[in-house]
């Protein structure tokens, strides 16, 4: 008995929350996938997932130092303008995008 409860215990570490339980790559937060799938992305190409807060972090403050090339923070594959889109919205996504351009080129807006 007392071999099966420390075996029992040393699942629970290395399982920390309930089996159906979803959670963040990142911030290892965990949401309840039946009533919290809102608050949970899961990457186009690779399938890893990410809460949409730690998303949204990552890409609004390296989207221009990255030139928009921003990648999984789990296997480093690229995001896809869906990814962007999806977390930051249209309108944040083109203004981004656009202000990219300018960098790259050398845009200069008098």
């Amino acid at each position: 008995m007392e071999e099966e409860d420390k075996e029992n215990q040393e699942q629970l570490r290395f399982f920390p929350l309930p089996i159906d339980a979803a959670y963040c790559l990142k911030c290892k937060q965990g949401f309840d996938p039946l009533y919290e799938t809102r608050k949970l992305y899961y990457l186009q190409d690779c399938l890893h997932m990410f809460c949409k807060k730690c998303l949204a972090k990552q890409m609004n403050g390296t989207f221009l130092k990255k030139m928009g090339n921003i990648q999984c923070m789990e296997c480093s594959l690229p995001m896809h303008e869906c990814d962007y889109k999806k977390i930051m919205g249209d309108k944040r996504f083109e203004k981004l995008s656009q202000e990219v351009i300018r960098l790259m080129f050398k845009i200069v807006i008098c």
